[in-house]
């Protein structure tokens, strides 16, 4: 599978997939319920703020001109909360079980272990349109196939939370089945599928230059843009200042690393590739979060931080930094600067660094300046919280309302 073929969802970047969700039990009791059948299932497996498990049901999707797609408002959210183990553990990091795999959760007492929010038929005026049916059972089978993961789920209903004064829903069975593509929980960061297909390479990308084809989505994670970082080496094929930037982006810190080198896959994948893998690696404190308050009003923003905690470069890293020990440098003071427009986010900054405790990398000096460029299509696919690019990519491409 490319990235071409796989629906990524343009305001968060979930996964949009092939599923479907029912409710079984007493018909009278079914009859106030209008199960919708569903154009495609949000999936949302990294675990985020209270919830490892999220299944987002939608009855329209439109495609935009960039490839990525939007959907209508879910007419059916299946919530699984933290209860549930995430996909992670039950892998080895790497790769899931090779075989097809099972678990039973039950609850007794009074925490939930999840829920699901189903359309009413007959919802009445200035009332809710849903009604919130909450687990005491669930049963989550994963089966690897040549496709994807194929999740089935069913769950026992123990109770409701309004709207429907008296009417008991226990006894009632709530059942779905998705399959994730390969290419879909890798992007998400989950433990890869064994056995799949081999992802060959499709060569360097010629002149430094990232096509608007290449999304910047890196094949072991993180993401590959075009920029320069220059920390004061000298800029040769051994340090390069770039023309790529190995980078990742947390809520509250972001890190980067130059390359001189990156690899198109046919995945539709990048790798950046550097010389040397000992280092340095630049952090600094601040990550998107920070980003989306900065530009809640602004386009165009300056911040100057000063003292300790606004980031370090470890001049050395991996198996050396274990044996020699590190040489971290942290930064003095830094000035950065973001621009935000319709084509994306350009990041830049300068600084100084600070002398190491340790001594100092020959190959780090004794200032600091970046700058990289990040699309407005990979923002958008990766759930970034930039101001305004939803608003930009639904001008866009408008897609007949569908939101």
């Amino acid at each position: 599978m490319n990235l071409d073929d796989l629906r990524i969802r343009a305001m968060d970047g979930s996964a949009l997939v092939d599923g479907q969700f029912a409710l079984h039990g007493d018909p009278a009791v079914l009859s106030h319920f209008a199960m919708p059948k569903l154009a495609a299932v949000g999936v949302m497996l990294a675990p985020r703020q209270l919830s490892n498990w999220k299944f987002l049901g939608f009855d329209r999707v439109v495609q935009g001109g960039d490839g990525l797609w939007a959907a209508t408002a879910p007419v059916l959210t299946l919530d699984l909360g933290q209860s549930v183990p995430s996909l992670t553990s039950f892998g080895n990091f790497t790769y899931l079980p090779k075989e097809r795999f099972a678990f039973t959760l039950s609850r007794h007492g009074g925490h939930r272990l999840g829920s699901v929010n189903v359309p009413l038929a007959k919802p009445e005026p200035d009332k809710p349109r849903a009604a919130y049916l909450q687990f005491s059972q669930i049963d989550m089978d994963f089966e690897p196939t040549p496709a994807g993961l194929r999740i089935a789920l069913t769950a026992q209903v123990a109770e409701m939370i309004s709207p429907i004064e008296g009417l008991d829903v226990a006894g009632l069975t709530f059942v779905g089945e998705v399959l994730i593509p390969a290419l879909a929980l890798r992007l998400q960061g989950q433990p890869q599928l064994p056995g799949q297909a081999e992802d060959p390479s499709l060569g360097e990308v010629a002149g430094g230059r990232l096509a608007t084809s290449n999304l910047g989505l890196a094949r072991f994670g993180g993401l590959v843009l075009e920029g320069q970082v220059d920390w004061g080496q000298d800029g040769t094929a051994r340090d390069p200042y770039g023309p790529f930037v190995s980078a990742g982006f947390q809520d509250r810190f972001m890190g980067m690393r130059p390359a001189n080198r990156a690899t198109r896959y046919a995945s539709g994948l990048l790798e950046a590739h550097w010389p040397t893998s000992d280092g340095p690696y630049l952090r600094i404190n601040l990550g998107v979060e920070d980003f989306a308050r900065l530009l809640e009003f602004e386009d165009c923003v300056q911040l100057s931080l000063q003292g300790a905690g606004v980031g370090y470069i470890e001049g050395r890293t991996g198996r050396d930094a274990y044996l020699e020990g590190d040489l971290r440098q942290d930064i003095d003071w830094l000035t950065l600067k973001l621009e935000r427009s319709p084509q994306g986010l350009l990041i830049g900054g300068n600084g100084e660094l600070h002398g190491g405790q340790r001594g100092q990398s020959a190959r780090v000096g004794k200032t600091l300046d970046f700058a990289m460029f990040l699309p407005r299509k990979l923002i958008l696919a990766t759930g970034l919280k930039v101001p305004r690019c939803w608003d930009d990519w639904k001008r866009d491409y408008a897609g007949g309302g569908v939101w």
